[in-house]
């Protein structure tokens, strides 16, 4: 997250310029994984954003009958060895060539143990909209475990406070409907 923020912000869901250090986070080349650098807090804004847009995406459905029994659900691979970080390094330089090597050694997974929370999300008996799969923990692969059920987190600070803050609903609404040109719900 962002100190001194909660949440999601908005000028992270903006088209930016690449260019070095052009003050934006994300923009900014260097500062590699353990240096936490700007990429890494819009990656960071990226993931909470997918979940809760999905969470926002079932309430609406939830008061539509014609779509009522779509499921809409979240997955997160965990660290899996795929070709994201070879593309982030060669894009923005944000990670460090020993720096993946060294965390893949010490806490990576296949990609095809990065796909499982995926699978149960959509193939899972039991699987309710609303849920989050993820691996049980940062070091621990294999079967996923939900974090949250039918929208509601298990552990109450993973939601940092977005989930239900109306304000960022319609934010996440209006950032929305200008990436699609439109009204999306």
């Amino acid at each position: 997250m962002i100190p001194g923020k909660k949440g999601l912000v908005r000028e992270f869901f903006q088209k930016t310029a690449q260019v070095p250090f052009s003050g934006l986070a994300g923009d900014q080349k260097g500062g590699g994984m353990f240096g936490l650098g700007p990429a890494w807090t819009r990656y960071g804004q990226t993931k909470l954003a997918n979940s809760m847009t999905t969470e926002m995406y079932r309430e609406k459905a939830s008061q539509k009958a014609e779509i009522a029994n779509v499921k809409f659900v979240t997955a997160s691979p965990g660290l899996a060895a795929s070709e994201l970080q070879a593309t982030t390094n060669s894009t923005f330089q944000s990670m460090k060539a020993w720096e993946a090597n060294l965390v893949f050694f010490l806490a990576g997974q296949g990609v095809r143990d990065g796909s499982l929370p995926i699978t149960q999300a959509c193939f899972g008996p039991g699987v309710k909209s609303g849920d989050f799969y993820e691996p049980r923990t940062f070091t621990s692969y294999g079967l996923p475990v939900a974090i949250a059920t039918g929208g509601v987190f298990k552990n109450p600070k993973a939601d940092h406070g977005t989930i239900s803050d109306d304000t960022t609903k319609q934010m996440m609404w209006d950032v929305l409907a200008q990436a699609c040109g439109g009204e999306v719900f």
